[in-house]
């Protein structure tokens, strides 16, 4: 018997088996095969046309995107392939940030950055599974096939109600990762399932508070992720602590190296009743209005085969991406707090009409 990934099991009868002192999995036996008990199995709607989206107040230095310039139909494959499967429920995801594509330059060996830190208003109710995230993505692959590896903050209601099996939603800012090897036929977030190896087992899941206040004090948190060439492992740090490893069997394309890193916000939009989705990215301000209103990435470094002893180093380019620009936007700043810091400002309101 071999265990499946492919379903979610409505579980009636569960047998407990401790893996290991950190994780726990559910089982069930259905026809003569283990299903893992996840609730963010992939399964979205794929019947999805290409959509040209053009994006606003987006000025990247070094990066070959103008303001008002249309965006490539990527886009329309990043709805589709966001690590987040909402179990066959409808809608779109939504994206706001940058990319750096190293495919032509010997490959990504690492990615960080400081993420401002906020508790974005997510949309709920009765048939709505939607979340807010901002996060880094290592990816590696082509666009049909490829690995992803990614961390960062969300707020996400439903997912974490589900695994307290409480009523009430849980609308807390709090750190999250999550991987595929399967160009996301099937998504491992958190511990929902093995692969991932906790160092420390009280950051994943963990709430992240305070946040930052609108005009007020502005908190962050720093995500790096990394090669460890010599243990063949893919590292993950949150702020001074060494959250984990992903092992590099584990992949197939990002078992060397990534060839893709994205920064930025991203909003899964179930379009209730064919209405596009208030739930806010980032701070839910717009980008252009800039340091203690929007949020921001800044210190986005990389990792390369061409940066010396493979040390962080700035991307030499960019490109921006968003999805729905007349809800969410990006702006780049050279400078994003007054100290001289560069990156870019995220975000906004969703629909507010």
């Amino acid at each position: 018997m071999r265990i499946s990934f492919r379903g979610v099991c409505i579980v009636n009868d569960m047998l407990y088996n401790a893996i290991n002192v950190f994780l726990l999995f559910i089982f069930k036996i259905i026809n003569n095969e283990f299903c893992l008990l996840s609730n963010v199995i992939p399964r979205i709607n794929h019947n999805m046309g290409k959509t040209r989206y053009n994006m606003r107040g987006c000025q990247l230095s070094g990066a070959d995107t103008r303001p008002n310039s249309t965006l490539s139909a990527t886009n329309s494959q990043r709805k589709k392939h966001s690590f987040y499967r909402q179990l066959n429920f409808p809608g779109e995801h939504e994206f706001a940030g940058v990319i750096y594509d190293a495919s032509e330059s010997g490959g990504i060996y690492g990615a960080k950055a400081t993420l401002n830190l906020w508790n974005p208003s997510v949309k709920t109710g009765v048939g709505i599974r939607e979340y807010s995230a901002t996060q880094i993505k290592i990816k590696s692959g082509t666009a049909n096939a490829f690995d992803v590896i990614e961390a960062g903050w969300h707020v996400y209601p439903w997912y974490h109600r589900a695994h307290r099996r409480g009523n009430e939603e849980d609308d807390k800012t709090r750190f999250f990762i999550s991987w595929t090897n399967d160009s996301y036929q099937r998504a491992c977030y958190n511990m929902d399932c093995g692969g991932f190896v906790m160092e420390r087992n009280d950051v994943l899941g963990r709430a992240l508070e305070p946040t930052s206040s609108y005009n007020g004090e502005q908190k962050e948190i720093v995500v790096e992720i990394w090669k460890d060439i010599q243990l063949g492992r893919w590292r993950l740090k949150y702020n001074d602590i060494m959250v984990g490893y992903w092992p590099e069997h584990l992949f197939t394309h990002l078992r060397t190296h990534g060839t893709e890193v994205e920064w930025g916000g991203e909003v899964f939009n179930n379009k209730h009743n064919n209405i596009f989705t208030s739930t806010q990215m980032g701070s839910g301000r717009s980008a252009e209005e800039g340091y203690g209103k929007a949020s921001y990435f800044k210190n986005q470094r990389v990792k390369t085969s061409s940066s010396s002893g493979h040390n962080w180093i700035s991307p030499p380019t960019v490109r921006g991406e968003v999805s729905s620009s007349d809800y969410y936007t990006i702006f780049a700043d050279a400078d994003i707090d007054g100290s001289g810091d560069d990156g870019f400002f995220y975000g906004g309101p969703g629909n507010t009409n």
